[in-house]
Parts: structure tokens; C-alpha cells; sequence
């Protein structure tokens, strides 16, 4: 009896322990989506050096205003300018660690056996989320700094 339970003890272990590696199909399924994870987060960081760039462009057109109509808007870009600054250091760090797995996977496509392990696919599965993650929140603050750009750009009118 006892040599039964310690059996079935080492099966049910090794079944819960031994996750399959992915098929080769799920490599590049799995490829396919971190291209467009990729595409998404190259997007929004770009996004990120564009708005960047348009805040101080505003900021400068409106020094050339009167003080007193244009004091707020600039305090809010100024303030804009600083939060994007702090996204593109954000950023520039994240596609770093981005390219680390990009290059991990593109090293597992090109060995020639085409399977990721379990460890690597989880590893990559969730960068490739946390990047989906990132790219919709800067989304989000692209999106309120275009608000304020439209605002600056109707007082320079």
C-alpha cells in the first residue's frame, strides 16, 4: 500500500511539475504577438519623443505672448514637459529590458529547434504583457497631453 501511495504521490508530482515546452506552432504564435507588442510600444515611445518635442515648441511660441493670458498654460506645460521627461526615461528603460527579450527570442527561433521552455515563455510572456501595459499608459498620457497641446495652440491663435 505504501509503495502504491508514494506511486501515485511521484506521478501526480512530476505531472504538476513537468510543464511541456511549447510546440513550435506556439513559438510563432507566441513571435507574432511580441511584433505587435513590439510595434504598440515603438509606437508610443515615439509618441513620447514627439510630444516632447511639441511642448517645447509651445512653450517657447508662447513666451512671446503677454504674461497674464498665457501664465497658466505654460505652468501646465512646463509641468507636461516634465512628466514626459520622466515617461521617456521610463520608456528608454523598458525597451531595454524589451530588446533583452526580443534578443532572447530571436536567439530561440534561430537555434533551430524552434521550442521555448516553460521558464523563457513565462519570463517572456510577461514582459510582453507589462509592455502591453506600459504602451496603454502612455496611450493615456499622450492622449491628455494632446488635449493640452490643442489648448496652447487655440491661444496662439
Amino acid at each position: 500500500m505504501r509503495f502504491l501511495i508514494a506511486c501515485l504521490t511521484l506521478l501526480i508530482l512530476s505531472a504538476c511539475s513537468g510543464e511541456k515546452p511549447p510546440k513550435e506552432d506556439e513559438v510563432t504564435l507566441f513571435s507574432s504577438d511580441w511584433d505587435s507588442t513590439t510595434a504598440l510600444v515603438t509606437d508610443q515611445v515615439t509618441g513620447i519623443l514627439k510630444a516632447q518635442e511639441s511642448a517645447q515648441e509651445l512653450l517657447m511660441a508662447l513666451d512671446s505672448l503677454p504674461e497674464a493670458p498665457v501664465t497658466d498654460i505654460k505652468t501646465r506645460l512646463e509641468k507636461e514637459l516634465q512628466t514626459l521627461g520622466e515617461a521617456s526615461e521610463a520608456s528608454f528603460a523598458f525597451v531595454n529590458r524589451w530588446q533583452e527579450g526580443a534578443t532572447r527570442l530571436n536567439a530561440i527561433k534561430e537555434s533551430g529547434n524552434g521550442t521555448l521552455s516553460a521558464s523563457d515563455l513565462k519570463e517572456l510572456q510577461q514582459l510582453k504583457q507589462e509592455g502591453q501595459q506600459q504602451a496603454k499608459a502612455w496611450a493615456s498620457q499622450l492622449d491628455s497631453a494632446r488635449v493640452l497641446f490643442e489648448e496652447a495652440r487655440m491661444i496662439l491663435e
